[in-house]
Formats: C-alpha cells, structure tokens, sequence
C-alpha cells in the first residue's frame, strides 16, 4: 500500500516537474488557461466588492425611497384615501390643519394634501422616465460616435453639447417654455434636450477609455464593422456609466421640474408637487403644512434618487472626472 501511494506520489511529481519545463521553456505555453483563471479571479473579486459595496446604507435607503415613489406612481388609486376625482374637486375647509380624515391638512380649495402628493409622485416619475428615456437614447448615441470617431466630428459634437450645458437647465426650460408653452410634449421635449449632453458626455469618456483595449483591435482585425464594434462590444461595458448617469439625472429633472411648476409655466391643472407649493406660499405661516409636506416629498425624492447614484457610482468604481 505505501509503494502505491510512493508510485502515485513520484509520478505526479514528474507531471508537475515536467509541467513546469514546459512552461519555462516553451513560449505561450498553457496562456489561454493561465488568462481564463486570472479572468476567473479578477471578475470573482470585482462581484464581491460590488456585492460588498450594494450592501451600503446609502444604496438601501435611497434605493429604498426610490422604490417607494415608484410604488405611489403604479398603484396610487390602492394608496390613497381619497379617489382622484375627489382630489379634483372643489369643497369647504380651505387649508385646513392635518387631522384623522386629512392627515396632512387640506389646500385652498379644500382638497386632501396627502392624496394629492401620492398622484402627484405619478405625474413627476412619467416626465423623469420619459426625459430620461429620451435623453438616454440620444446621448449614448451621440456620445459613442463622438468617442469613437474622434477628429473634427468629436469637436463640433462636443462644443454642441458643452453650449447646452453651458445654460443652466431650469433657465433654458423657463426660457423655452415661456415662449412655446407648458404643454406636456414641450415640457418633455425641453428635458430631453437637457438630458443629453450628461449621457453624451459620460458615454463619450467611457468609449476614448474602451476603444484603446486589446479586444477591440481584435474586433477590427476580424473584419467586425464600426457600428459592431460601437454597439456590440463598447456600449454593453458602459451600462453601468449609463445606470449612474440615469439616477443622477433624475435628481436635476425634478428639482428643475418643480420650479417651472412653481413658476406656473406648466399647464396648472396639473397634480404636481411644484404647483402644490406655489399654491400655498402666501399661507406658509397661518397653514404651514400645506407648503412644508410636499417640500419635504420633493427633498426626499431627490436625496433618494441621490443617493442611489453615489452609491452605484462607488460601487461600479467610476471616478468623479467621468461626470
């Protein structure tokens, strides 16, 4: 028995041995396997930081708060106390104080502040959704063929979204819709507009990073087209440069969604957290409630949709000078 296992013993030593000559002495030898279990330990590594950082209370809660606006835009009808045509009505106990059957008091008109609020989360996430959406699928597209191509079509693209930029967004959304109007396709329009230099801009860094690797001079010497090469291998490594764009824009589209709102240059028959505000700013002392909790409702999405993007960008490991 311990001849066998001396047997056994002796020759795994002389495969190993022999292994190792090889290795020394024969160029590229066993690469491909050494490169798939580096590969292997890099991305095994890189999961467990990100399982490791998506675990932060600063992801739980603003995911948290995210998902929470989400769920009062899908079932606000379950959620609030009050129907939407009762919301929409006119009654008696203007500004009422927060109570039993209204608990954050009522508006000039009589109506609930709570249910409001809760539709109110509906009409903010459309428009963020929808900008964002647009915004999203010009930027990267923009910004890829910017990154990409580089030269003179790399300058002029760029000085273009640098001059959007250039203007403050709730400025050039007032502008803008002062003159055409504040209807819901213009209101969307503006914000697209708005939103695609931040996409454009990020996708852009990360394309000059990504078309300087090894896989894409392979892509190239395999006859793969540009448009190939731009939407099958560099965009799907840029998602999680879209994913943190995304959160942070969502935070710029309702702050500067709710001044316009406030302003009153959107349309005012609008359940909107802006025009609640406007609404009660001449009673903020004798009603206070009625300024102070949809204030609160838009602080506390924006710190949410904050907090979701600083923690995904610490998580995927983007620097700051990627925004």
């Amino acid at each position: 028995m311990e001849e066998k296992q001396l047997k056994n013993k002796f020759v795994n030593d002389i495969f190993l041995f022999s292994h190792y000559i090889k290795f020394l002495l024969i160029p590229g030898y066993h690469l491909d396997k050494t490169h798939s279990i580096e590969l292997d330990y890099r991305t095994s590594n890189y999961k467990k930081r990100f399982n490791h950082r998506i675990r932060s209370p600063t992801f739980i809660i603003g995911i948290g708060i995210v998902l929470f606006l989400i769920t009062l835009a899908i079932f606000p009808h379950w959620i609030s106390p009050y129907t939407y045509k009762e919301i929409t009505g006119y009654y008696y106990g203007a500004f009422s104080p927060p109570s039993i059957e209204h608990l954050f008091g009522t508006t000039r008109w009589g109506r609930d502040i709570l249910s409001r609020l809760i539709f109110g989360s509906r009409a903010s996430l459309i428009f963020i959704g929808i900008s964002n959406g647009l915004g999203f699928i010009f930027g990267i597209f923009i910004g890829a063929i910017a990154g990409y191509y580089g030269g003179w079509l790399d300058t002029i693209i760029m000085r273009i979204m640098n001059i959007i930029q250039s203007f403050p967004g709730v400025i050039f959304a007032i502008t803008v819709l002062f003159i055409y109007g504040g209807s819901f396709l213009n209101v969307i329009i503006v914000f697209s507009i708005i939103s695609i230099p931040y996409f454009a801009t990020a996708i852009r860094t990360s394309v000059l990073k990504q078309k300087e690797n090894l896989y894409i001079a392979s892509a190239k010497i395999a006859g793969a087209g540009n448009f190939r090469i731009i939407f099958r291998h560099i965009l799907p490594n840029s998602i999680k440069y879209i994913i943190v764009v995304f959160s942070f824009n969502c935070c710029r589209i309702l702050l500067d969604l709710t001044v316009i709102a406030f302003f009153r240059i959107t349309d005012p028959s609008w359940i909107d957290w802006g025009n609640e505000i406007y609404v009660a700013l001449d009673h903020i002392y004798d009603a206070p409630s009625a300024i102070i909790f949809p204030s609160l409702m838009v602080v506390i999405s924006i710190l949410g949709f904050l907090l979701t993007g600083d923690a995904l960008r610490d998580a995927f490991a983007i620097k700051d000078d990627t925004f």
